[in-house]
């Protein structure tokens, strides 16, 4: 039986039995702890993966736009403002966890959940920022480029707006599928450890 169904049957026995597993405690909760370290070790490595992909995006994306000086001076100075804050983002979360003291593991893990809890947060504010900003860039620009009436105003806005909302909504996904299940779980561990040991 690995750790994993170890802990499982732990958390599923009644309190007859947690009564004569109460020696084991402490087992249990570096059970617990290895499980947090693996779902931490699976964000950072998701952190380095998407900064990498962001860094790359930052470097080639103003480029799209370098037939029109306007916009290409537009988006370059977008670009850095949101890979700067990004990266502010990235390396407070990584310094704030790595700066954890693990002398109690419930302690630790309820300042892991708070950390986590305020980078999805940050993640999800970016998002909702800079993505109509961009959009309105990117409206803007084929305004410029053809010529503007009325009616190609309001069709635009009709497909730009569901278009955006739609993009918002992949974005809310994206960001639970690579942080905010890992958050979940980590909550549901760390509610189950604090229950246990009330």
């Amino acid at each position: 039986m690995d750790d994993q169904e170890l802990f499982s049957v732990w958390k599923g026995i009644g309190q007859n039995e947690k009564r004569v597993l109460n020696q084991h405690e402490n087992e249990f909760l570096k059970i617990a702890q290895s499980q947090t370290n693996d779902i931490f070790n699976k964000i950072k490595n998701n952190i380095y993966w998407e900064l990498g992909f962001s860094v790359l995006v930052a470097i080639f994306f103003p480029f799209l736009f370098l037939e029109d000086p306007v916009f290409f001076w537009i988006i370059t100075p977008l670009t850095v403002v949101s890979m700067g804050l990004g990266l502010i983002v990235y390396l407070r979360y990584l310094r704030d966890i790595k700066a954890l003291n693990e002398a109690s593991i419930i302690e630790s893990l309820r300042k892991k959940v708070n950390i986590l809890s305020r980078y999805v947060k940050q993640l999800n504010l970016f998002m909702y920022l800079f993505m109509p900003i961009g959009f309105v860039c990117g409206f803007t620009s084929n305004l410029n480029m053809e010529e503007i009436g009325w009616i190609k105003i309001l069709t635009l806005i009709a497909i730009c707006i569901p278009f955006l909302a739609l993009t918002i909504w992949l974005g809310r996904k994206y960001i639970y599928l690579l942080y905010g299940r890992h958050l979940k779980k980590i909550e549901e561990i760390y509610n189950e450890m604090v229950s246990e040991n009330s």
